[in-house]
């Protein structure tokens, strides 16, 4: 993924999927145990009040899709050699 955090990977073309990959397998469980580490200790101080607190977050920026949903569902069961 790129350096970029709000550049998620929404709206990547088949060729882009394609050429990730994924971070090695040492990173992964390194960045799992961080994150669980990180929610234990914070379930050990929250209060009640903190869990029930409501956050309105923005609206978070989607492409709008070029073609109709049914367009791209077809194309992904079935594929250009099957029809």
């Amino acid at each position: 993924m790129p350096a970029d955090e709000e550049v998620r990977g929404v709206g990547w073309g088949a060729a882009q999927v394609a050429q990730w990959s994924p971070p090695p397998k040492s990173v992964q469980i390194a960045y799992h145990e961080a994150v669980k580490n990180h929610t234990r200790n914070f379930l050990a101080i929250v209060t009640p009040e903190e869990l029930e607190r409501k956050i309105v977050m923005g609206n978070v920026h989607e492409p709008v899709p070029s073609r109709p949903e049914w367009v791209r569902w077809y194309g992904i069961l079935w594929p250009t050699g099957a029809r």
